[in-house]
């Protein structure tokens, strides 16, 4: 008299499935259940999105507001010709020109009054000289994407998003 293994029931061939469960019940069934092997399932491999025509046109059509809108300031130009409505590319670089314009004028609200306190003077205009070239360097690093025609987001500021 056989038994299922998993469940208990009463089998009339111990060969075969258990007909309450489905588990096999010989040695010879678990041997092939686990030596089936599914083969893995294909999945292309990730790629970026092809730019498309208009998208392209886009870019080149837009190069010059998105140079100009890294220029500290300048990208107040820029909203006015209202260029960053129209093209994805201006947009998008216009918002940095913003963040980097801010940036420069939160480093000067800081600066300023601890330049009027003398303490550390020497201290005070390293870090201003620090902080200057390394929002030049995003400045610099923002017109050459501008005027290659890529969208990289520069280093802190850039996953902010200011114009909707």
């Amino acid at each position: 008299m056989a038994f299922c293994r998993n469940c208990g029931v009463h089998l009339t061939d111990p060969l075969t499935l258990c007909p309450s469960c489905k588990h096999p019940n010989s040695e010879q069934q678990q041997d092939l259940k686990h030596s089936v092997k599914t083969p893995p399932v294909y999945q292309p491999p990730l790629v970026p999105r092809t730019p498309t025509l208009d998208d392209i046109q886009d870019t080149q059509d837009g190069r010059t507001m998105a140079i100009l809108s890294y220029i500290p300031f300048l990208f107040l130009f820029v909203l006015m010709t209202g260029n960053h409505k129209t093209s994805s590319f201006v947009k998008y670089h216009t918002n940095q020109g913003i963040l980097l314009s801010l940036s420069l004028i939160v480093l000067g609200m800081i600066c300023t009054p601890a330049a009027l306190t003398l303490s550390g003077l020497l201290e005070l205009l390293l870090l201003i000289l620090i902080c200057l070239a390394a929002l030049l360097s995003m400045i610099a690093a923002g017109i050459y994407n501008a005027a290659t025609g890529k969208r990289r987001p520069l280093p802190v500021i850039g996953k902010i998003s200011l114009l909707r």
